[in-house]
């Protein structure tokens, strides 16, 4: 109050003043509990970035959404490479240890607009890791192995928000072949369900 009486022209009755000083005093409170609330809101967390990223671009024509991770080792070594699943096989005899191996993973959104809740969304994925020969010429390189992993999952964001941070629930049915004939066919089906939660840059699923 004495710094709006130092202010004031001489002409303001004190009951002005002392409005003007309550008004003041609402204002700033206004303004500390705008700036408390502001800071309780959770961050927007590595997650939240992704899937506005993939809101984005998933519609595009040409576009791929990484799913799974993607990669390629130029060279690997095991010693656990099963030949004799392979003797009836023109190579088998010729497998080596060494080999390369990569993994290609992508997923295609299946609605545009919320299904059940904000945020949410279903999914076609699928992942296909090789086992590739690369170093067996006298066999002519052949691809070892090769799995193909088709999935359908759904993601949710909750309204759980715990130490501050976001949750997502997702829940999903894939198939794992590796599309060989029957003596070496390998598959298996499997339902699953995740809980992921994300702070700033921690991720946790």
């Amino acid at each position: 109050m004495l710094e709006t009486i130092k202010k004031s022209n001489g002409e303001e009755t004190i009951e002005s003043i002392r409005k003007q000083c309550e008004l003041d005093t609402v204002t700033s409170t206004a303004s500390v509990e705008s700036t408390t609330k502001e800071s309780e809101e959770p961050q927007e967390s590595l997650i939240d970035k992704r899937l506005e990223s993939e809101k984005q671009t998933a519609f595009e024509p040409f576009s791929l959404v990484a799913h799974r991770i993607n990669y390629i080792l130029p060279f690997t070594y095991s010693d656990r490479v099963n030949k004799r699943a392979y003797a009836d096989t023109k190579y088998g005899d010729e497998l080596r240890k060494e080999e390369a191996e990569f993994q290609i993973s992508f997923k295609v959104p299946m609605n545009y607009d919320d299904l059940l809740f904000d945020g949410d969304g279903l999914f076609f994925g699928m992942t296909l890791k090789s086992f590739w020969q690369v170093y067996t010429g006298d066999a002519s390189r052949p691809f070892r192995e090769t799995n193909y992993r088709p999935e359908l999952f759904y993601f949710t964001p909750t309204s759980w928000q715990p130490l501050g941070g976001s949750t997502w629930l997702g829940f999903g049915i894939e198939h794992e072949s590796n599309g060989q004939r029957q003596e070496l066919s390998r598959s298996w089906n499997r339902v699953y369900t995740n809980l992921t939660f994300a702070k700033d840059n921690f991720v946790a699923s």
